[in-house]
Order: C-alpha cells, then sequence, then structure tokens
C-alpha cells in the first residue's frame, strides 16, 4: 500500500487540533539480508493498529485523544542520500513543530536519518538507546555505507 491507500494508525480520522503525535511511515527496503517485506512494515503495522482497544483501563481514559495524526509515507524513490536527506527532513519538520514522532520502518538503514533528524531539531546532542539482536556497527555491508548492518556505525557518525 502506497500514498493514499495507506491505512491511519488506529483507524483514527486527521485530529481537529493541532496533533500531539505524527506517525511517520518509512517503507525503505534495500539491503535486507534473509528475505523481503520490511517495505510493507509501516502498511501492515497500520492496518494491524485497527484491532487495538483505544480505551485503557488503567488510565479510564482513550489515550488516543490527544490528537494522533498519519503522515503521507516518506518517498523512498532515489539514491540512498536522497532518500535520507528527506526522512532527516520530515523527522526534523515534526519534532521542530513540537509533536512526538513516531517512525514506523522499514529496514534499519533509517534509523540513522531519523536521529539525525531529532539531533537537528533538538539543537544538541541526543542519547540513543538500541534494541537488536545484532549492534549494526559494520562500517561497510554489500558494498555500501547505507546497508541495514551499518546502521549504528553511521549514527555514532554523527557525532
Amino acid at each position: 500500500m502506497r500514498g493514499s491507500d495507506l491505512p491511519t494508525f488506529l483507524r483514527l480520522d486527521v485530529p481537529a487540533r493541532e496533533p500531539a503525535v505524527a506517525v511517520l511511515p518509512v517503507p525503505y527496503e534495500r539491503t535486507t539480508s534473509w528475505g523481503r517485506g520490511t517495505e510493507n512494515g509501516p502498511a501492515a503495522l497500520l492496518l494491524a493498529s485497527h484491532y487495538v482497544e483505544l480505551y485503557d483501563e488503567e488510565l479510564d481514559a482513550e489515550p488516543c485523544q490527544i490528537g494522533i495524526e498519519t503522515l503521507p509515507p516518506v518517498d523512498v524513490g532515489g539514491s540512498d542520500e536522497s532518500v535520507l536527506r528527506r526522512i532527516s527532513v520530515a523527522a526534523e519538520a515534526t519534532l521542530r513543530d513540537g509533536r512526538f514522532l513516531a517512525a514506523i520502518g522499514g529496514e534499519h538503514t533509517v534509523t540513522p536519518a531519523l536521529v539525525r533528524g531529532a539531533r537537528d531539531a533538538a539543537k544538541r546532542d541526543l542519547g540513543v538507546v538500541q534494541f537488536d539482536a545484532h549492534a549494526d556497527l559494520r562500517q561497510t555491508s554489500g558494498g555500501t555505507a547505507w546497508n541495514h548492518a551499518c546502521a549504528m556505525s553511521r549514527v555514532l557518525d554523527l557525532r
């Protein structure tokens, strides 16, 4: 699913007021190792979110009432560098607007672009916590530095 065919997060309509949260689909897939399909991740997660109960018993509220907007997916056509720049720009703009950003990828290669956007929006150093089965610290893999196995090396390059 692409563009206007993409479902919205939690099947929510665009909020009437400025949303506090923005969901950014990033269907990027170029360097997967074991199988294809990461480009379908955003659409699959957005569709699966339609089955999430909105009411939270612990809070006795619907947290989604803070306003959640599903942004158009990032255009992933073109060179790696141009796509990653678009991801950074989208992340930075969303965060500068004061919204919480939830990005849905795609492969790990999108991580440094999102971190760059967050760093540029914050105008200061950030801490990054990674949860993954692999360190993703290779300098290059598959003939490129923009490989999913190099994602955290590219984050470290932002220092």
